[in-house]
């Protein structure tokens, strides 16, 4: 099976799925353009498609995810903050290291694999709190606090 692994189409940029101009500061990528907003029927579905074309086939199995979107968010969430911290030490170890002469040009494919994780990330934390609030594991008044100040 032939996976999308570029980050999805965002909704308007500078906008978050709540319909306003608010966005969540520590989620600094758009909402991901193929899951429905939270407010729309299908919203969990949409997001539990997109989340599990993003994360390791494997997970699909996994009955607690079929049932739980919102904890299926968090571990791809956490996949992507360690996939994060291998690049960024990939990138200190490669800046470290002048032997190779394909070295800018690694430092530059590890940059752009960063960038792509970051902004995965960013989107899966926006679906994440969305989740959340409407399984009710996060009171409407911290989601919205998230959603302005960012945590």
């Amino acid at each position: 099976m032939q996976r999308n692994l570029t980050p999805a189409p965002v909704s308007r940029p500078g906008t978050s799925p709540y319909g306003s101009t608010a966005r969540l500061s520590a989620c600094r990528s758009p909402w991901p353009g193929s899951v429905l907003r939270p407010d729309v029927l299908g919203f969990e579905q949409s997001a539990k498609a997109w989340l599990f074309d993003i994360c390791p086939a494997r997970w699909q199995s996994e009955q607690l995810f079929q049932r739980r979107p919102d904890e299926l968010a968090r571990l791809v969430r956490l996949h992507l903050e360690a996939q994060l911290g291998t690049i960024q030490a990939a990138l200190r170890r490669t800046r470290g290291s002048r032997t190779s002469p394909d070295v800018q040009e690694l430092l530059e494919v590890y940059q752009r694999e960063s960038d792509w994780v970051v902004a995965m990330r960013d989107r899966v934390c926006a679906v994440e709190s969305a989740l959340q609030e409407r399984r009710g594991t996060i009171s409407q008044s911290d989601a919205k606090a998230i959603r302005r100040d960012g945590g």
